[in-house]
């Protein structure tokens, strides 16, 4: 997953981005492939259980949960680094406008100092 980061030209230099995402989304799915229906039927009190994918019997339904909670997710993650994407760079203009700025006074200072 790192490469995808460097085909993209993100920094990410302790890969920590891809490292964690990837492990938390295989851990996801994990579950939802391997989950053994004891284990199920400890954890949850009910009359119906779901279990992984893989074992006999299984409707596939915890992996499909398993699959829509990563996408999910992915989204929010998506959609709140392209709104602090657009807020750094808003605010990188704002840098850029009021170093701009001074500069230009700091210019004009120069100019009615000689002049």
């Amino acid at each position: 997953m790192c490469w995808v980061f460097l085909k993209l030209k993100i920094d990410d230099p302790l890969s920590a981005a891809p490292m964690h995402g990837w492990c938390g989304a295989w851990a996801c799915f994990f579950v939802g492939l391997l989950a053994k229906p004891e284990y199920i039927r400890q954890s949850y009190d009910r009359t119906e259980y779901h279990h992984g994918a893989f074992y006999p019997g299984s409707s596939g339904r915890l992996f499909a949960s398993q699959v829509r909670s990563v996408q999910e997710v992915l989204q929010g993650s998506a959609g709140e680094c392209y709104k602090r994407g657009a807020e750094s760079v808003q605010e990188v203009l704002r840098g850029l406008r009021s170093v701009q700025e001074s500069a230009t006074r700091e210019c004009r200072r120069v100019v009615q100092e000689k002049g």
